[in-house]
């Protein structure tokens, strides 16, 4: 499509539940927030404070036009792996039924404790820290009114 877009997901994050861990993989985390929702479906907003071991992270540049398709872009972007850094993740749980608005699934972005370097998690091993979730019962969609925004492919 050649539409400009605008799209961001955002929440006022309040503490539902939390947990500590420690010794946890991403396979591992996603197993355990499934257990954690016990079959709810609901969307929800999770902040994870931690000490990673492991970290694997991409971060897109800057584009300019003509766009190319993010997944052609995605390609040519090589993943940053970092070890020991302390930091935190935020994302989102989405269902399966909302993949028309959201990419179903887990999606975390990180910033480093010291805020030098981020991106989207691409896989992670938590050495110590604490995943905080939010869960919610709605979604909001605000479609732009102007013409700002990037042309999505």
């Amino acid at each position: 499509a050649d539409r400009p877009i605008a799209y961001a997901a955002v929440t006022f994050h309040d503490e539902d539940r939390f947990f500590d861990v420690s010794d946890m993989s991403r396979d591992l985390f996603e197993r355990a927030m499934n257990i954690k929702r016990a079959g709810d479906e609901s969307p929800l907003a999770i902040t994870i404070h931690a000490m990673f071991d492991r970290l694997r992270i991409r971060s897109v540049p800057a584009q300019t036009k003509p766009y190319r398709p993010l997944a052609d872009v995605l390609a040519d972007i090589p993943p940053v792996d970092l070890e020991n850094i302390r930091g935190t993740m935020v994302g989102y749980y989405t269902p399966d039924t909302l993949r028309t608005i959201q990419a179903p699934g887990y999606h975390l972005h990180f910033i480093s404790a010291d805020r030098q370097t981020g991106g989207h998690v691409l896989d992670f091993h938590i050495t110590a820290g604490r995943i905080i979730f939010d869960t919610g019962d709605r979604i909001q969609v605000i479609f732009p009114t102007n013409t700002l925004g990037a042309i999505v492919e």
